[in-house]
């Protein structure tokens, strides 16, 4: 699995977009590419120029969507001046667009081959919690890596908490989470939070699923596994400190929050499916719990059959 090197992030100019443009170029590194981009809202546009007394010339509206853009585009090369004055060596790029805010991102992150997509993670309901819904809009529609990053996080991560359902999506993802882990020195954590099959079905219809020994060798067989799925991360992550944790849940998204904040998690990774029209249109409700709840950075890594 290669290193994220070409790197989009979205920015408006709220104090929490600095930090997602920090976190851009420290991922990207001296080798990678960081392309900043901020969406002027159409609609917005729109108002302004209903504004307008009647009868201004075209000229003049067509001058002042160019000035909105010039205004933003200074904009963004001043916190790209912030960034490289703090000694950060990724190239950087800025440009300032007209349009739908997601729609236009995610356009423009798709068009430069982008292999992750950085955001802040703004709510607007609690800007201190969880993401919002032009953050998971973004999520739900991209065919790259998205990369939510909490307010308060200022440079490496110390706890890494990668989502494990031995799917080949959660072993994408555990690969990303390892990489990230080791290059940051920070600890890495396998959660698997499962439904038990003994809550999940009657007794009466499986007797032997109320008997303390099945529980007990179900719990062994999974413990089993999530040290085998462990091992082979270990395998090529030597020098990376890696435990795991069986959490039984009732509602398997919550859990994974309660686990991230319990684990003093800074950044969850998920691995998630989304090439389909279906998968698109509802993200899931264990992702969209965690990426909607977490007080962490979130990472969702798509899955695709092409090397990455």
């Amino acid at each position: 699995m290669k290193q994220y090197c070409n790197i989009v992030v979205g920015l408006d100019f709220t104090d929490n977009a600095l930090n997602a443009l920090r976190e851009a170029v420290r991922l990207a590194g001296r080798d990678g590419k960081v392309h900043a981009v901020h969406v002027v809202e159409m609609l917005a546009v729109g108002d302004l120029r209903d504004a307008l007394p009647g009868g201004t010339p075209a000229a003049d509206v067509e001058q002042l969507e160019r000035d909105i853009i010039a205004d933003a585009q200074q904009k963004l090369q001043g916190m790209l001046a912030d960034v490289a004055s703090a000694g950060e060596g990724a190239r950087t790029t800025a440009e300032a667009i007209l349009g739908n805010p997601s729609e236009a991102l995610l356009e423009c992150a798709t068009q430069r081959d982008t292999d992750l997509l950085v955001m802040a993670r703004n709510s607007e309901s609690d800007p201190h919690r969880g993401a919002g819904s032009y953050a998971v809009r973004c999520v739900r529609h991209a065919t790259m890596d998205v990369l939510l990053v909490r307010e308060q996080h200022v440079g490496t991560y110390t706890h890494v908490m990668a989502a494990v359902d031995f799917s080949d999506n959660s072993r994408m993802a555990a690969q990303r989470a390892a990489m990230i882990a080791q290059r940051d020195e920070a600890e890495l954590h396998l959660v698997h939070a499962f439904r038990p099959p003994w809550e999940a079905v009657p007794f009466a219809a499986v007797p032997m699923a109320a008997s303390g020994d099945y529980q007990s060798e179900h719990m062994d067989m999974l413990s089993s596994h999530l040290e085998q799925f462990a091992q082979g991360l270990r395998a090529d992550y030597p020098t990376l400190t890696i435990k795991t944790h069986l959490d039984p849940a009732g509602s398997i998204g919550s859990t994974l929050v309660q686990a991230a904040e319990s684990l003093q998690a800074d950044l969850a990774v998920l691995g998630f499916h989304g090439r389909g029209r279906i998968e698109r249109l509802l993200l899931g409700s264990t992702a969209e719990r965690v990426i909607r709840s977490a007080s962490c950075s979130v990472l969702t890594v798509r899955h695709d059959e092409k090397e990455r």
